[in-house]
């Protein structure tokens, strides 16, 4: 007779231990494509020249980059009694192409009033995040400083609106690098005849449009 006991032990004699089973392995993808997206962000999209007082007799100069705050004598050039200077507007691109950056206006420096009234602007790079790159065309390299070249990627130095139908430059290049390089900013420039009429809210608008490359 055999007990159960001794029939566990002559199963366990009999029949091996699994220790693995047979494996099979294969391969797969993600796939997807990425679209060109262009876009532009505008921050703090208005320069305030705040309360301006020409000089009697001759008008002043006031620029929205300058960190002067006094009477302007004609021969320099300051910012506003009430201004917050520096003042600009901030551009950015935001899509994933580079873009060419150009500015239209609703007119020139009529909107001031007076006896010849003008009206400038300026762009530079964002002094954290520099995004008009061109290091073939720029002087020096890499900093877009160029000042007269047609060929430059940047438009730096003053350039005067005189009219509402070209694209004005700011800039050919602007790159795209997830917010560490990708951006511009607007300075401006006018100029205050002495005999422009009193009023607040004066206003020029600007059209920035960022168009792929």
């Amino acid at each position: 007779m055999l007990s159960l006991n001794r029939l566990n032990e002559l199963k366990v004699s009999f029949l091996p231990a699994i220790t693995g089973a047979p494996t099979a392995t294969g391969t797969g993808r993600v796939n997807l494509s990425v679209t060109g997206t262009t876009a532009i962000s505008v921050t703090d999209d208005i320069i305030k020249f705040g309360a301006c007082t020409p000089v009697p007799g001759a008008g002043s100069y006031f620029s929205s980059n300058s960190t002067l705050n006094a009477i302007d004598n004609t021969t320099g050039v300051y910012n506003c009694s009430t201004m917050m200077a520096p003042d600009n507007i901030t551009v950015r691109n935001v899509g994933n192409v580079v873009v060419n950056l150009t500015l239209t206006f609703g007119g020139n420096g009529s909107f001031i009033g007076g006896n010849t009234p003008r009206m400038w602007y300026t762009t530079y790079n964002e002094p954290t995040r520099p995004g008009c790159i061109n290091t073939t065309e720029c002087d020096p390299p890499g900093n877009c400083g160029c000042n007269t070249a047609a060929n430059c990627s940047f438009q730096n130095a003053w350039n005067e609106v005189t009219t509402t139908t070209p694209l004005y430059k700011a800039c050919n290049n602007l790159t795209m690098s997830g917010g560490a390089n990708d951006g511009i900013i607007i300075y401006a420039r006018v100029f205050v005849p002495y005999d422009a009429p009193t009023g607040n809210d004066k206003t020029q608008s600007m059209t920035i449009t960022g168009t792929s490359t």
